[in-house]
């Protein structure tokens, strides 16, 4: 189960980067996009958004850390491995629907940043097992 648990992180931490990159480009774009006779950034709603999501991604990475820390020291972290696998990528997904909102038509370009991370971060929630599998795994283990 060892390199299951490795590979199960793996992938969280690339939903963690990914994720990082899209709410880098959001918050960019958002400062200087103009919207309503300012710049979209000085909406509330838009500011609430991004900090709830860079505090459930700042959870989550702290999580993810801890949980790297007992595979590095050899304990069992099937739980954390399955419950981050489950999550982050969800996350991510979230993460990048939001920056494709935010970034209205300009979000579907393929030569802009979001558009790539939004189709990158929907292989995260299947490989390694999927969303359901991982949250069977943590009912199973706990």
């Amino acid at each position: 189960m060892r390199g299951l648990d490795h590979e199960r992180l793996c992938l969280a931490a690339q939903a963690v980067g990914l994720a990082e990159a899209a709410l880098a480009a959001t918050v960019d774009w958002a400062r200087t996009r103009p919207a309503y006779g300012g710049v979209l950034w000085d909406k509330q709603a838009v500011r609430h958004r991004v900090a709830d999501l860079v505090g459930r991604l700042a959870a989550g990475k702290t999580l993810l850390y801890h949980a790297a820390a007992q595979l590095d020291r050899g304990t069992d972290g099937r739980v954390y491995a399955a419950l981050l696998k489950a999550q982050l990528p969800e996350l991510a997904n979230e993460i990048a629907y939001t920056a494709v909102q935010f970034h209205g038509g300009a979000g579907f370009v393929r030569e802009g940043p979001v558009e790539r991370i939004s189709r990158d971060v929907r292989f995260l929630a299947i490989g390694g097992g999927a969303t359901e599998v991982m949250r069977d795994e943590v009912a199973r283990l706990i």
